[in-house]
């Protein structure tokens, strides 16, 4: 089985696992509705702080590449034990490994982007609403419109109506937003025209548009994950918000342009997430 192993087992692992998966909407707690991938356990879906990003988790991987190699492993064991000897030939070996090393070059160079984030295990809760299986080069249908964000987080009061929360632009600032300040839009192009979804005065205070009206948060939670990822809580009279911010690149002397991702809850489990793109300096 070693011969086989090396001749059939690996690479054929490696092209059916980059070939044929599982895919899984599903509705991360305080993200938006994300697409993962991987089967028994998805390893990777896209990043939110930033486009052209991914997460990938280090344990489901391995797990994941493991179930395919034994699946492999005790297809070729049963076939060579018990109906017939199996002897690939040198070129079936040369067109498979062939094959094998185009899909871990190509995995390697997607993987060595810096914009990537990788994680021991999935970092997040999620709720499953549909999964599958598929080809990698089948197209996905987007489900975004289908499944209400809002019931990730569950609410013992099955009476309270949903009430659907808005974070809406904004294009002046308040008096407490002076000097050095941080301020996000959706993206770059409503950051040069001045379309802002959230402000905060570098300190304690940031401001909203949640449903038309202008609310000041006052922070009560802040964890530097590493040197350029930051997370902080902030709550107002009616809701409470989680943003996480991740340094991009200098924009100046003293201010850095940063991407996000920021969920804002009312005390009815109502939620609502955006995905950010500003800066913060002086």
């Amino acid at each position: 089985m070693k011969q086989l192993t090396l001749k059939l087992i690996i690479p054929l692992s490696v092209i059916s696992f980059a070939t044929l998966t599982k895919w899984w909407y599903a509705l991360p707690v305080d993200a938006p509705g994300t697409y993962l991938t991987g089967f028994p356990f998805p390893f990777v879906c896209n990043g939110w702080h930033t486009s052209m990003s991914l997460q990938i988790f280090a344990i489901e991987f391995f797990v994941d590449f493991l179930t395919y190699f034994l699946i492999w492993f005790l297809v070729f064991f049963c076939i060579n034990r018990y109906w017939r000897k199996i002897n690939p030939t040198k070129w079936l070996t040369i067109f498979l490994w062939s094959v094998a090393g185009l899909i871990i070059c190509g995995a390697s160079f997607i993987a060595a982007n810096p914009d990537h984030k990788f994680y021991l295990k999935r970092p997040f809760d999620m709720e499953v609403k549909a999964s599958g299986f598929r080809f990698i080069w089948e197209k996905m249908e987007r489900m975004d419109n289908q499944f209400d964000d809002g019931q990730v987080t569950k609410t013992k009061n099955t009476n309270i109506k949903n009430q659907e929360l808005t974070i809406d632009t904004f294009s002046n600032f308040p008096p407490e937003i002076d000097g050095c300040s941080c301020y996000y839009s959706k993206d770059s192009l409503d950051l040069k025209n001045g379309s802002y979804l959230y402000a905060n005065d570098f300190e304690q205070t940031s401001f909203l548009n949640i449903n038309g009206i202008l609310t000041k948060f006052i922070q009560s939670e802040w964890k530097e994950l590493n040197k350029t990822t930051r997370t902080a809580k902030a709550k107002s009279d009616q809701y409470e918000l989680t943003i996480e911010i991740h340094d991009v690149r200098k924009n100046g002397d003293e201010t850095w342009i940063n991407t996000g991702i920021i969920t804002v809850k009312d005390k009815n489990g109502n939620k609502t997430t955006r995905t950010l793109y500003g800066e913060c300096g002086c």
